[in-house]
């Protein structure tokens, strides 16, 4: 790790790696060059791409990335059948890993909040609240913010993700009970209008009742490690899970001298550790694989004192989740 900052996160590399030890961990795939549709099939059937989650799309090349001591990542980007090639040419054992995580990038998604994953879905987001960075206070009362739910449905979002605390760098936290009067009135009539709503919340007490109030989804930025008893309360509710990454306590400390050898892997790493967790406490988790009935979703969050890192991270943690599933060791 650096002793300060955040370091380059990647230098692209004109080749894939040779002599690669895959016992010392540290390979990356991010499915990339993604077609759809008629286009999607040709390459499946020519053995040039591979589904990407068993759906409309399929990607026809993968960016493989190694760490680099002392920070950063090289990263090539090969097409797909190369980089099958080169796998199998270096070592079986790599041959194999490759093959596992093609394998569980390409495997149907269960249900996420009631929705299937053969496709992209949109979250509209609701803040109840006076100061968040987005759009704080424009919705602040009941009214407004169960207005705004019902216009980002009918403007194509399928799921409405409501939060009652800003988590905007250096935000002053908010009581649980006061987040619940916030939020749970527009969770409530949301709901009984079927919609598939989302409770953004590090708070144990509120991801509880907004569940009860019909809430399908618990979204935390802090990954179930803001609050105690947020596993206990996640495994009872049987909600599906949105893990998201920080660092520091809470929004106020989250921006403090952020640390990373590489940013977009550092996150990557810390969520599929949450994920392996999530296993352990016999969370509710799906995807390519479950444990319950339910699903478990990664995507880090973004800040505006570090976009280019943080939007970098988004861009990696919507392709990289589909190889956390390997490197999680999620069935597939």
């Amino acid at each position: 790790m650096p002793e300060a900052g955040i370091t380059s996160a990647f230098t692209r590399s004109p080749a894939l790696p040779r002599g690669f030890d895959v016992s010392a961990g540290g390979l990356y795939l991010l499915p990339t060059g993604l077609v759809w549709g008629e286009q999607a099939a040709a390459a499946v059937i020519s053995g040039n791409g591979w589904p990407l989650a068993d759906g409309w799309a399929a990607f026809t090349a993968l960016g493989v990335a190694t760490r680099r001591p002392g920070g950063g990542a090289d990263l090539a980007v090969a097409s797909f059948a190369e980089v099958v090639d080169w796998a199998e040419g270096e070592d079986p054992a790599l041959a194999r890993q490759v093959a596992e995580t093609v394998h569980a990038m390409g495997s149907r998604r269960k249900p996420w909040g009631g929705l299937e994953l053969d496709r992209p879905r949109i979250m509209g987001i609701v803040n109840v609240t006076p100061d968040s960075f987005s759009d704080g206070g424009e919705v602040f009362d009941s009214t407004a913010a169960i207005a705004r739910g019902l216009a980002l449905a009918e403007a194509g979002a399928t799921i409405i993700d409501l939060g009652g605390e800003s988590t905007r760098p250096g935000a002053d936290p908010v009581s649980p009970a006061e987040e619940a009067r916030r939020v749970l009135p527009v969770v409530r009539a949301l709901a009984e209008k079927g919609l598939c709503v989302s409770i953004d919340t590090r708070h144990a007490a509120v991801m509880d009742a907004a569940v009860e109030a019909g809430a399908r989804i618990i979204n935390d930025v802090t990954a179930l490690l803001g609050d105690p008893e947020s596993p206990k309360v996640a495994a009872r509710s049987g909600a599906d899970l949105c893990l998201m990454h920080m660092q520091g306590d809470d929004p106020r400390t989250m921006q403090a001298e952020p640390r990373y050898a590489c940013a977009p892997l550092d996150v990557f790493d810390h969520l599929a550790r949450r994920v392996q967790d999530c296993e352990a406490w016999a969370l509710p988790v799906s995807g390519s694989a479950s444990i319950l009935v339910s699903a478990l979703a990664r995507r880090p969050g973004i800040v505006p004192r570090c976009w280019g890192v943080w939007l970098c991270c988004t861009v990696w943690g919507c392709r990289c989740c589909w190889e956390c599933r390997a490197r999680a060791s999620w069935p597939g």
